[in-house]
């Protein structure tokens, strides 16, 4: 399960449902948050199909307590798509940010999967703050992670 749900669920921050964007195409995630209670709901372009796409918009966009977006951010080489990304985190009452920094340096590079932006999780803040009124960092169930609302 990913850091960033993992963490989550230990402090007990999810909702009755999440909004999992950037969830890739496996559901471990998916099954540890619904033997809690949580449906967990995945919007992900890249690894699942249109139709399953298209409902999970319809979802999202009707308004979900979180949303958590873990390892996507760190991932997009364009700040705009970067920026579709986050407004789509909005429909959420709160929304929960996680990135892989590997080496912090912020100087972005190909990898051998797509590419790497190599910045801290500090970076992303003004990006988030666009859309976000407020985005802090916090340390929930041992993970560093941005929350916005």
């Amino acid at each position: 399960m990913p850091k960033l749900l993992s963490g989550l669920l230990r402090a007990g921050a999810f909702g009755t449902r999440n909004a999992d964007i950037g969830g890739g195409r496996f559901d471990k995630g998916t099954d540890a948050l619904g033997s809690s209670g949580v449906e967990n709901v995945i919007f992900d372009p890249y690894n699942r199909e249109k139709s399953h796409n298209d409902a999970a918009l319809r979802i999202i966009k009707a308004g979900v307590p979180t949303a958590t977006v873990s390892n996507v951010l760190n991932v997009i080489k364009e700040p705009e798509v970067r920026q579709e990304v986050i407004q789509l985190a909005r429909y959420a009452e709160t929304a929960y940010f996680y990135v892989y920094e590997r080496d912090g340096s912020g100087v972005g590079c190909p990898t051998r999967d797509g590419w790497q932006e190599n910045r801290k999780l500090e970076d992303y803040i003004p990006e988030i703050a666009k859309v976000f009124a407020h985005v802090e960092v916090v340390r929930l169930g041992g993970v560093k992670m941005l929350k916005a609302w």
